[in-house]
């Protein structure tokens, strides 16, 4: 038996997410935020996943939603090494009401980019 709780996932409550799921699309990429005051993680989903386009699409993403200031400094903590990006497979649940969860690490799944503080994984 796997005691992984990524590999427990139910593939039935398994679901790929849609722009009605995440706060926008940005550079083909849908983006949501966790957190408040883009203080907290971002996660970007799509085809065509790469670095490069996980952090356009949400520095966009935060100048639209956030104002440009955020963006700003959001860029300077990203090349100060203060936010990094990491790109796994994520399964995403529904839970009761509509709510979703997001599962890194999880085995089968699309890859997300998560934008994380350094030392710390994707939250599971």
């Amino acid at each position: 038996m796997n005691s992984n709780p990524a590999s427990l996932i139910c593939a039935s409550l398994r679901f790929i997410p849609s722009h009605e799921d995440m706060e926008g699309r940005f550079h083909g990429l849908l983006v949501s935020s966790f957190g408040e005051d883009g203080d907290g993680e971002l996660l970007a989903v799509g085809p065509g996943l790469s670095r490069r386009r996980a952090i356009s699409a949400c520095a966009t993403y935060l100048r639209t939603v956030c104002g440009y200031q955020e963006m700003e400094q959001w860029f300077a903590d990203l090349r100060a090494a203060r936010w990094t990006v990491a790109i796994t497979p994520t399964a995403f649940t529904r839970e009761p009401g509509g709510c979703w969860q997001a599962h890194p690490h999880s085995s089968g799944a699309a890859s997300a980019a998560w934008i994380v503080r350094p030392g710390a994984e994707p939250a599971r």
